[in-house]
């Protein structure tokens, strides 16, 4: 058995949004965008989707910071108080 190929990027991808981020329409896991831009750019995703409850509150803030991703992917304006 061959060993998996490594990502091309060291560091993950953070994705932080709404029901969109989630996944909520798609049909299983692997269809939500973040798995689709996974595969296609060889990275690693951390989903922090959170259906209607993505207000960016200092909470999930300071987590959010403690972060040290490749790139962060800031989807909660419809959340957003």
């Amino acid at each position: 058995m061959q060993q998996p190929k490594p990502y091309a990027y060291e560091k993950p991808v953070v994705y932080y949004g709404s029901s969109i981020t989630q996944g909520g329409c798609a049909s299983h896991p692997g269809n939500e965008y973040q798995s689709y831009l996974s595969r296609w750019l060889g990275c690693e995703h951390i989903n922090l989707g959170f259906s209607g409850s993505a207000r960016a509150e200092e909470t999930m803030q300071n987590y959010l910071a403690s972060l040290d991703p490749s790139v962060f992917v800031l989807d909660y304006d419809h959340n957003a108080p």
